[in-house]
C-alpha cells in the first residue's frame, strides 16, 4: 500500500507590514522537522523570502537570505536541518524533481 498525503486547507494571510512577516516566520521555527515541506505562493515581492529569513534567523541562521529568484535554489544548515529554499514556476508540463536532485535529500533536510 502506497501512503499519500491528505491536501491541508490553504491559509490566505494578509500580514500588515515586514515585521510581521518576520515575526511570523520565527513563530514557524520550531515547528520545523526534517521532512517537512513549507509551500509559500505569492506574487514576486509578496514577502515569502521575508518570512523565510524570519524561520532562518529563529533557527540561528546569520548570514544573509537570499530570494531564489534567481539561482532557483537556496540551501541554508541550520540547527538541525538542512533548510532549502527554491522557486518553482508554473510550467506547461510536470517537472521531474528527482532527475534535478531535489526529490530526496540524504541529510532529511527541510523545504521551503
Amino acid at each position: 500500500m502506497v501512503a499519500r498525503s491528505v491536501p491541508l486547507p490553504v491559509p490566505t494571510l494578509t500580514l500588515p507590514d515586514e515585521n510581521a512577516t518576520l515575526a511570523l516566520g520565527a513563530a514557524l521555527a520550531p515547528h520545523m522537522a526534517p521532512g517537512l515541506v513549507l509551500t509559500l505562493r505569492g506574487e514576486l515581492g509578496a514577502g515569502k523570502t521575508t518570512l523565510v529569513r524570519g524561520l532562518l534567523r529563529a533557527l540561528g541562521h546569520a548570514g544573509r537570505v537570499k530570494s531564489p529568484t534567481y539561482a532557483l535554489v537556496e540551501v541554508y544548515e541550520v540547527s538541525r536541518l538542512s533548510l532549502i529554499s527554491l522557486l518553482i514556476l508554473s510550467v506547461p508540463r510536470p517537472i521531474r524533481m528527482d532527475r534535478r536532485g531535489l526529490g530526496t535529500s540524504s541529510t532529511g533536510g527541510t523545504s521551503a
